[in-house]
C-alpha cells in the first residue's frame, strides 16, 4: 500500500498526519467521510474516551492538512472488499464505540471495512519497537519458608516442569524450584506481558528450558531465587558467600591458566564472584557441559553485584543486553525497583 495526495473515490481509505501518527477514514462522497472518532488532539477527541464511529465532511476530516489516498497493490486489490460494500459496512457501524488508541483505533476500523481484517500498521510498528527495545530485567526474592506444592501445582506449565518439580525428593530444593518457576511467571508478565502458557516452553538438546517468545535464566539457593528475562540470550547465577566459604571450592578448580597468572592469591568472596560469572556465561550460551577452567570470567556483557536486600549474596549476570540491566525485588506482594552495587571484575 502506498499513499498519494489526490482525489479519493467511494470506498477509498484516506488519511491525514497527526503529529507522528496518522488518522484514517473511509471516503463516502464529497460530503461524507466515516471515521472512528475525530483526529487525536482535535475538538471532540476527549483523550479517546467515549469515542464512537462518526461522520465528518472531507473538510472537517482534513483539519486543513493534505489528505492522502491509499493506492492498493495487486494483492491488496484482490483481497479488498468491493467499495460499495465497504461503504455500507462503514456506515452501518456509525455510533459504535470501544475505541482504544493501541488496540481498536481508526486504522483498525478502516482495514476491517476494506479488507475484513482488523489490523493497524501503527500498532504493529509500536509493538515491534517495544519488543526490540533492549530488555534485561532481573527479579530477586526470598524463598518462602513454607510453600505448598499442591497450592501451586495446578498453575505450573508445561506438565514436564510440573513432574520435574514433583519428583524432587529434597523438600528445600523442591520449594526453591517451585518458587523460582513462580518468580519466572511474574517476571514474564511484568517485563513482556506473557502468560506462562504463551511462552511455548520446551527443553532444548542441552536440557535447558527455553521459550519461543523471550530469553530467560533462573538461579536459586535454599533461601533466595532470582530470574533474568531478556530479548537476547541471558544468564544469571547466585552464591551465598557463607555457604561458598565452606564448600571447599578452590581457585585451581575455577581459574583458567590465564586467570591463575593474573589473579594469584584470590580467595573467598572473589572466588564466588568468578564462579557465578562463569556460571552466568554458561547459562546464557546453553552449552552441553560447564567447565569453569575453560571459561573466561572477564567476558564482555558480564556483571557481578550485591543487593542490600540480600546481604551475603553475590549475583552475576551475562547477556548481550546486560547494559540495560534493571533490578526488582519482590517483597510483601509487590515488586520494587532496586539499585545493585557492582562488584568484582565489572
Amino acid at each position: 500500500m502506498k499513499w498519494w495526495p489526490g482525489d479519493p473515490k467511494r470506498g477509498d481509505i484516506i488519511r491525514i498526519p497527526v503529529g507522528a501518527i496518522y488518522h484514517y477514514g473511509i471516503f463516502v462522497d464529497d460530503d461524507t467521510v466515516v471515521q472512528f472518532g475525530p483526529p487525536p488532539g482535535t475538538s471532540g477527541y476527549n483523550d479517546g474516551k467515549d469515542i464512537k464511529v462518526c461522520t465528518a465532511s472531507p473538510e472537517e476530516f482534513s483539519c486543513g492538512k493534505i489528505v492522502e489516498v491509499a493506492v492498493l497493490d495487486k494483492d491488496e486489490q484482490k483481497r479488498r472488499i468491493p467499495p460499495e460494500q465497504t461503504v455500507n459496512t462503514a456506515v452501518s457501524r456509525i455510533g459504535e464505540g470501544g475505541y482504544d488508541l493501541l488496540h481498536n483505533n481508526c486504522e483498525h476500523f478502516v482495514n476491517e471495512c476494506v479488507f475484513g481484517e482488523k489490523r493497524s500498521t501503527q500498532e504493529e510498528e509500536a509493538r515491534k519497537r517495544w519488543y526490540d527495545r533492549p530488555v534485561f530485567d532481573c527479579y530477586f526474592a526470598a524463598v518462602p519458608e513454607e510453600l505448598s506444592f499442591e497450592e501451586y501445582s495446578d498453575k505450573i506449565v508445561p506438565v514436564q516442569r510440573l513432574e520435574y518439580i514433583r519428583s524432587t525428593s529434597d523438600e528445600k530444593l523442591r520449594r526453591s524450584r517451585l518458587f523460582a518457576w513462580e518468580l519466572l511467571e511474574a517476571a514474564a508478565m511484568r517485563s513482556f506481558g506473557f502468560r506462562m502458557d504463551e511462552l511455548a516452553l520446551k527443553k532444548d538438546k542441552c536440557g535447558c528450558w527455553t521459550s519461543g517468545r523471550m530469553e530467560f535464566s533462573m538461579t536459586h539457593t535454599d533461601n533466595v531465587a532470582a530470574v533474568a528475562v531478556s530479548n537476547a540470550p541471558a544468564g544469571i547465577d547466585a552464591a551465598d558467600t557463607e555457604v561458598f566459604a565452606h564448600s571447599g571450592i578452590s581457585a585451581d578448580s575455577i581459574l583458567t591458566r590465564k586467570e591463575k597468572k593474573m589473579l594469584s592469591g584470590i580467595t573467598g568472596d572473589e572466588l564466588a564472584v568468578l564462579l557465578t560469572r562463569k556460571e552466568s556465561i554458561f547459562k546464557s550460551m546453553k552449552k552441553m557441559s560447564f567447565s569453569p577452567v575453560k571459561t573466561e570470567a572477564s567476558q564482555k556483557n558480564t556483571l557481578s553485584m550485591r543487593l542490600t536486600e540480600f546481604p551475603g549474596y553475590i549475583f552475576s549476570v551475562h547477556g548481550e543486553k546486560a547494559g540495560a540491566l534493571r533490578c526488582y525485588v519482590y517483597s510483601s506482594g509487590k515488586f520494587t525497583r532496586t539499585t545493585a552495587e557492582m562488584t568484582g571484575l565489572n
